[in-house]
């Protein structure tokens, strides 16, 4: 069952990201996972460094999105346990306004990344 892979799964993770680090001789990764959706993987990636940043968007303009891109959305996903287990960590992560037009999304992400890169620049 999925619930007795959980562990093994966060440990192989855990795994994964201390080797990159090491193997690349970095205090930090400066890469980017742009799927972290549950707890454990928020943790993994926190405790080594990495910086965690949550796009703001309301499932109104996320399902209007995903019609436009897809034809069609599955609604009924947004209920998913992969979608829903980031409420107990997104309070954490730098929030990024992507309520408006992609191009403003992008906008406002790299405006984030710049300030992040200036901080770390001036450590």
């Amino acid at each position: 069952p999925r619930s007795t892979l959980f562990p093994y799964t966060t440990l192989f993770r855990s795994k994964i990201v201390q080797l990159t680090r090491q193997k690349l001789g970095l205090p930090a990764i400066g890469l980017v996972c742009d799927d972290c959706r549950f707890e454990n993987e928020h943790k993994v990636l926190k405790e080594n460094g990495w910086i965690g940043i949550y796009l703001n968007v309301s499932d109104e303009v996320r399902i209007e999105r995903l019609r436009k891109r897809d034809g069609d959305a599955q609604v009924e996903t947004l209920k998913h346990t992969s979608e829903l287990d980031m409420d107990k960590f997104k309070d954490e992560l730098i929030q990024v306004d992507a309520s408006q037009s992609i191009e403003n999304t992008f906008k406002n992400l790299d405006n984030v990344l710049e300030s992040i890169n200036k901080r770390k620049t001036n450590v």
